[in-house]
């Protein structure tokens, strides 16, 4: 399948059915106005002539108006779910040409302090988060971030997670109306706040006593009330117990409504839990996890939606009529409180599971999206074996397939060591990304954007962004300091790593910088790491010829050509020898 024929033709299909179904609004809207002049009209003469004819069209008018007004409101919740899904396609369309605005950009998890996250530029606009966001749930994309930032380390938890992606990169259907039902529950985010509130607060309106009245003076009512049909004066005691309901009523009347206010209006946010865990019930899964979630999920349908009658007749106490009738007579209310906290009390523990559920398929639903519109890219290969890398035309996943330049890429095989030379704007950083990149996607069960990979299981650290502080009085110098101290720490303790760095000791003199850089290569080269790093310092490559069995050096060219300079950012073997920085300057009239 290529995703764009895939989208445009989705487009295409859900705006002719949009259409229609506003058509149906409109034709429904124009029946619904005649049935209720109708049924005014008839009304009208229902009490001016009152007989059989009358009455009985004047119920039959009604129930047909109430079924245009019911119509017309699966209509308008019809032509919602095709908009969000018209829309979401429209978004995937811009996002394969390289616009991912549609989409949350999660600069909220931004986080200079993580060990590859900020260097990697994986949050914030146009950011790697951004590109692969279809999360819908209320903390689905908190979930996604955590899978970015929290790589699996463990070869069976990856290959796991590369067989779902595999089985959800397919199901276009299944993720889409996920997501077209995903964001009705996100419109109603509160609701998720006030139902965990509810969970883990006990009430204190259902009291011994009460527990006991609730089922004793409500039967005595119904039978006078019934009993009154043959027996006479027996409404003078009916009107004593409504009085004492109302004054047992009147006493916890503002403990219900608090507890109205936590759980009740909950309608449409556990419809759209029931329309997402049908649909998880209802789809066809190959991998043993998913039918494992799918198995969960089917229990938690049953549970939800007992919850959304029970919160549905709580709901009725809010009818101008009915609540007071139903709390005069039989103390409705109480009985509704009782259902409640008995479903609380049964499904207390298994609530947070089966969000979590939903949650995880929704962020797996991402990354499914991601190896969906990537058809090209591959699957790695996974090792425990000691730390190493392999990419055969590696690129970055958010450079346009049209404009992309792919290397090929080994590092951990013989030498485990890499720095990088070459001149400015040249690709040394781009490469650098690109690597630690689609090493995560690897480490996260992803495809990756090469023909082929392997890679080992791996924690990534890198020091390519680093950011000074005001509020804890740190220098740049002072802060990639800190950041190399914590890179070593880590490699010292075994920790199979790679390292990333960009332009190691920036904020020094040459000459410092350069035996610093020394010091740093010769210390890392014999870690359980692999280690990329890049430089404008050419003296610092000279360690290859120490250490050739642990050191290799690739450069970056510039080519300076009819008084023009360009790149084509291929990787090449040794050292660089062109420089651009004074010819730059030249041409850009900066110096003479």
């Amino acid at each position: 399948m290529i995703p764009k024929d895939v989208y445009e033709k989705q487009l295409k299909e859900f705006t002719e059915i949009k259409t229609k179904i506003e058509k149906d609004q409109r034709l429904t809207g124009t029946l619904r106005l005649f049935s209720a002049l109708a049924f005014l009209i008839c009304f009208y003469f229902m009490f001016e002539a009152t007989s059989a004819l009358t009455v009985t069209g004047s119920l039959a008018l009604l129930i047909i108006f109430i079924a245009f007004v019911v119509k017309s409101i699966n209509l308008k919740r019809k032509k919602n779910f095709f908009t969000t899904l018209i829309n979401l396609n429209q978004g995937e369309l811009k996002a394969l040409e390289g616009d991912y605005s549609f989409f949350n950009n999660g600069v909220e998890y931004t986080n200079p302090s993580h060990p590859y996250t900020y260097d990697l530029d994986l949050f914030g606009e146009a950011s790697f988060f951004q590109s692969i966001n279809r999360t819908c749930l209320p903390e689905s994309s908190l979930r996604l971030s955590s899978i970015l930032s929290n790589p699996l380390n463990n070869k069976q938890a990856i290959l796991e997670r590369q067989e779902t992606i595999k089985a959800l990169k397919d199901k276009i259907t299944f993720r889409q109306q996920f997501y077209a039902h995903g964001i009705d529950i996100t419109n109603e985010e509160s609701s998720q706040k006030a139902l965990m509130d509810w969970l883990e607060t006990d009430s204190s309106i259902l009291t011994v006593f009460i527990s006991i009245v609730r089922w004793v003076t409500p039967t005595v009512c119904l039978v006078l009330i019934l009993s009154s049909i043959v027996v006479d004066g027996l409404w003078s005691y009916i009107m004593l117990l409504v009085a004492f309901h109302w004054a047992l009523y009147g006493s916890s009347l503002k403990k219900i409504n608090a507890y109205h206010q936590t759980i009740g209006k909950k309608h449409n946010y556990l419809s759209g839990y029931q329309k997402v865990l049908t649909l998880i019930q209802k789809e066809h899964f190959d991998t043993d996890i998913l039918k494992n979630y799918q198995d969960k999920a089917a229990k938690a349908l049953l549970a939800f939606t007992s919850l959304k009658k029970r919160t549905g007749l709580f709901d009725y106490r809010l009818n101008g009529l009915f609540g007071p009738v139903m709390n005069s007579f039989f103390l409705y209310d109480f009985h509704c409180i009782d259902a409640l906290e008995k479903w609380k009390k049964e499904h207390r523990e298994q609530v947070g599971q089966w969000l979590d559920i939903c949650e995880y398929l929704d962020a797996l639903n991402s990354l499914a999206g991601f190896a969906f519109n990537n058809p090209a890219f591959t699957f790695p290969v996974i090792s425990e074996e000691k730390p190493k890398l392999l990419f055969k035309s590696l690129g970055h996943p958010l450079i346009p397939e049209s404009k992309r330049i792919t290397n090929d890429f080994e590092l951990g095989i013989t030498q485990n060591l890499m720095i990088i030379t070459g001149a400015n704007m040249a690709g040394k950083s781009t490469f650098l990304r690109a690597v630690g990149l689609n090493t995560l996607l690897a480490q996260i069960g992803c495809p990756v954007c090469a023909t082929h990979g392997e890679a080992s299981t791996l924690d990534i650290y890198s020091s390519m962004r680093t950011t000074d502080s005001l509020k804890e009085q740190t220098s740049y110098f002072h802060a990639e300091l800190k950041r190399l101290k914590l890179i070593i720490d880590y490699a010292r303790n075994g920790v199979p790593l790679l390292i990333l760095i960009d332009e190691m000791l920036k904020g020094t003199n040459s000459d410092d910088k350069l035996s610093g850089s020394i010091a740093m290569v010769e210390e890392l080269k014999d870690l359980n790491c692999i280690s990329i790093i890049a430089t404008h310092d050419l003296a610092l490559g000279d360690t290859e010829l120490n250490y050739p069995d642990k050191i290799c050096n690739f450069c970056f060219e510039s080519i300076i050509q009819n008084n023009d300079v360009t790149f084509d950012y291929k990787m090449r073997r040794g050292k660089a020898t062109n420089k651009n920085a004074t010819f730059l300057m030249k041409k850009m009239g900066i110096i003479r």
